[in-house]
């Protein structure tokens, strides 16, 4: 199979983000969804963004949207899919019609903040996360917002100054968790909160992103003050296995059974979660692979890297299946 190529010709920085897709949660279409045969990547850039479609393992332009021109740092779909939610240095929080590309609503993050790093909305769709780049007021929170009114909700308190650049829900959306950063000290720090009362679970001094939990939520990722990435029981805070080198990006597949991880070098590894073994290297990249993702089904790995590519993957085999072209790195 020769490997297919998108070019995407807006400039600035790309974000990713991955969902299963085809008319969007209509009661007759559950089935379709739910066998994953339909796919949609979001590649969203500084201005505006591309809608990539998987079509029969392939890369393929659908939808193109209009907006910020600062650029954009994060991109996540709602649970449904019927929502696209994207943040950047615009420091607004936009909500898209995936369908139509045509913009809905924007939050305005002022005050809360001078740039969105991060963004991850609640498994029932109903609040959004957002971790930020704190230099100018030194509120030092993680904020969480009312999708639906575009409020800000609670605000969390987190331990230390500028800036927090991986926000992730549980999977129950009970808990929010960050990786955040303290260039003062030069010290990481992951910090999870009640999401319904806003109090500190636990506070993980010299751990930091990417952070992502397990699908069951039993575990969580983080990696320590060297770089190297942990798989971390969610109860104990202790860590399950250590994955030796410097990683930039990771996620679980479906079951939780694989970790696939991006480093500062452009590879793209799968991981037992368990027993920390390689099970493939993805080779493709020549940089940073700063955003990665499975598809909800596990069929699939998406990467986006400073090498100013978003690649799709057979996460079975390895083999590299599509890729998209951006004129500048995906952030």
């Amino acid at each position: 199979m020769s490997v297919q190529q998108v070019e995407l010709k807006e400039d600035q920085q790309t974000s990713i983000a991955f969902f299963a897709a085809t008319n969007y949660i209509k009661e007759e279409t559950m089935k379709r969804l739910n066998s994953m045969r339909n796919l949609s990547i979001i590649a969203l850039l500084a201005g505006s963004a591309i809608s990539l479609g998987v079509s029969a393992a392939k890369l393929v332009e659908k939808t193109t949207f209009e907006g910020d021109r600062s650029g954009v740092t994060s991109v996540v779909f709602s649970p449904n899919g019927s929502r696209l939610f994207s943040g950047g240095w615009e420091n607004t929080i936009k909500q898209w019609d995936p369908n139509n590309g045509s913009l809905i609503s924007t939050i305005d993050h002022t005050g809360f903040g001078d740039l969105i790093l991060d963004l991850d909305i609640s498994p029932d769709g109903r609040t959004l996360v957002s971790g930020s780049r704190d230099y100018d007021n030194r509120r030092n929170t993680v904020n969480l917002w009312d999708v639906r009114s575009g409020n800000a909700g609670k605000t969390l308190r987190r331990p230390v100054p500028d800036f927090c650049d991986s926000t992730t829900f549980s999977p129950d959306g009970k808990h929010v968790a960050a990786g955040c950063w303290d260039g003062k000290n030069a010290e990481k720090t992951l910090q999870i909160w009640n999401v319904r009362n806003g109090s500190v679970v636990t506070t993980e001094y010299s751990i930091g992103a990417p952070v992502a939990y397990s699908p069951d939520g039993k575990q969580f990722t983080g990696t320590d003050q060297s770089g190297a990435l942990m798989n971390i029981d969610a109860r104990s805070r202790q860590a399950v296995t250590t994955f030796s080198g410097l990683f930039l990006s990771a996620d679980f597949n479906h079951n939780g059974r694989q970790l696939v991880t991006g480093d500062p070098s452009g590879n793209v590894v799968v991981w037992d979660a368990k027993s920390g073994a390689q099970s493939l290297n993805l080779k493709g990249h020549s940089d940073a692979v700063n955003d990665i993702a499975y598809s909800p089904d596990g069929r699939y790995i998406v990467s986006g890297s400073k090498d100013a590519s978003v690649r799709l993957w057979d996460s079975r085999t390895g083999r590299q299946l599509s890729f998209a072209r951006t004129k500048d790195p995906v952030e």
